[in-house]
């Protein structure tokens, strides 16, 4: 994998655009002027096969409505270990 990161979700986007992502962790509530769900849909809009998988701390019904409605492919709930990040990864790549 080649890997990539942003402090924010405008970098990530600015980012994607010199580097088409397969797969895009994001945690739900970033310390940034986006959240994981809106970089993940500017992200999608971009790259319509982006796979993204969803991590937070705080899941809740409507999160996960919210969720399933944007069409994230993947949902850590943290803590999570190193091997969960590699199922969730897997599944995403897998998703058609």
């Amino acid at each position: 994998f080649e890997v990539r990161t942003a402090e924010s979700g405008t970098e990530a986007i600015e980012t994607s655009r010199d580097f088409a992502p397969n797969i895009l962790l994001a945690d739900w509530m970033l310390r940034c002027e986006m959240q994981g769900l809106e970089v993940g849909e500017a992200l999608r809009a971009l790259w319509p096969e982006l796979r993204i998988v969803l991590m937070t701390g705080y899941p809740t019904t409507d999160l996960e409505a919210e969720a399933t409605r944007v069409g994230i492919d993947g949902f850590l709930e943290k803590p999570f270990t190193l091997e969960d990040l590699s199922k969730a990864i897997e599944s995403a790549r897998r998703t058609n």
